[in-house]
């Protein structure tokens, strides 16, 4: 009667338990590894109670006093346990396949939002941040997509990053502000779109191509996708907005600033002007015209705010100490140098 018992409890048990056990093993028992007993129950609530615990890995059953151990450890019973009639084993923690896990004494799907990639894991996991599974039975999470973001936890999709935003990379938890420079239009980006050469934006996250902002008179830019705008170099003028280069100062004209819209006339020097286009020069300057200036500086008048290069067809005019009838009736000097008035260097750049 004993042995009929004892064979009826392990088909009700190996029947129960089919799905999510791959064998019971009559007359073995675990022994040193039992971390909790649970009395009078039978073999089906047994093993709930082992899918229950995420410690537990294996089972001993007690036939004869429907006494449950759980057990810490799965093992290759045979090798490692003791006989004993009255008892059998199972390993439980790697019974459920992966994408599934135990409940009720069966081998169920792992939800959306969850999964289980086997290797003794008796539950199935959450998804992390980053990830998603739409599916039931999954052995693993998806990575979110380029342009998407998850930030919680469990879930079964991906969200769509927002315009004026981006995510480069898949498996990310939050989408990136557009940076300067940049703008971005249209939700689920995985990059965002450079302002056109000749615009610049400032700011961080924004949404649209208006963002952009032309390139005032004076300044440009060349390249894609930046933040400011360069200004135009001394000898060089750029009237318009929205430019990608500046204009050299034509013929005749010059430039001392940076960052202008026009060029300054060099009218008042015949039209002469340096290579760079950066001053005005006096090509041919006769020695009374020299005199003229210098005495209007020497009785406080500036002639001139431009630079002034006084030459003659004969070459430099002056140099070293001057005759007195060179200077005669200035401020009552009979001789003065050149280098005595410090904005002066006779030859070379006067400041008249």
């Amino acid at each position: 009667m004993s042995v009929t018992i004892t064979l009826f409890l392990f088909w009700v048990a190996k029947s129960a338990v089919h799905c999510c056990t791959e064998h019971l093993i009559l007359g073995y028992r675990l022994d040193g590894f039992t971390a909790e007993e649970i009395p009078n129950i039978g073999v089906h609530a047994c093993i709930k109670e082992c899918l229950l615990r995420k410690h537990c890995q294996s089972i001993n059953y007690n036939t004869q006093q429907f006494l449950c151990e759980i057990n810490d450890k799965s093992s290759d019973i045979i090798m490692d346990g003791k006989k004993n009639p009255d008892f059998f084993f199972s390993n439980v923690a790697n019974s459920c396949a992966a994408g599934t896990y135990g409940k009720d004494g069966q081998c169920i799907p792992c939800p959306v939002g969850q999964y289980n990639g086997g290797s003794n894991m008796q539950w199935c996991s959450i998804c992390q941040p980053g990830t998603y599974q739409d599916q039931t039975g999954s052995s693993s999470c998806k990575n979110c997509p380029s342009g998407t973001y998850q930030a919680k936890k469990g879930k079964t999709s991906c969200d769509p990053c927002p315009i004026g935003q981006h995510s480069p990379n898949v498996g990310s938890v939050q989408c990136i502000d557009c940076p300067p420079g940049t703008y971005q239009d249209q939700a689920r980006s995985s990059n965002c779109k450079p302002c056109p050469s000749g615009s610049y934006q400032p700011d961080h996250g924004k949404t649209s191509k208006d963002s952009c902002k032309p390139c005032g008179a004076g300044t440009y830019q060349p390249n894609a996708g930046k933040q400011n705008c360069r200004q135009c170099r001394a000898g060089y003028y750029q009237p318009d907005s929205g430019q990608t280069s500046c204009l050299f100062c034509p013929s005749g004209s010059y430039q001392d600033r940076t960052g202008q819209s026009s060029c300054q006339d060099c009218s008042q020097f015949n039209k002469c002007c340096n290579q760079n286009r950066t001053m005005c020069y006096a090509k041919d300057v006769t020695k009374t015209d020299c005199r003229k200036r210098l005495s209007m500086y020497l009785n406080g008048v500036r002639a001139l705010s431009k630079t002034y290069q006084c030459k003659s067809s004969a070459g430099p005019i002056g140099v070293g100490i001057a005759p007195s009838s060179f200077y005669g009736g200035i401020k009552g000097n009979s001789s003065v140098s050149f280098s005595d008035i410090p904005e002066v260097k006779w030859g070379l750049s006067n400041h008249f």
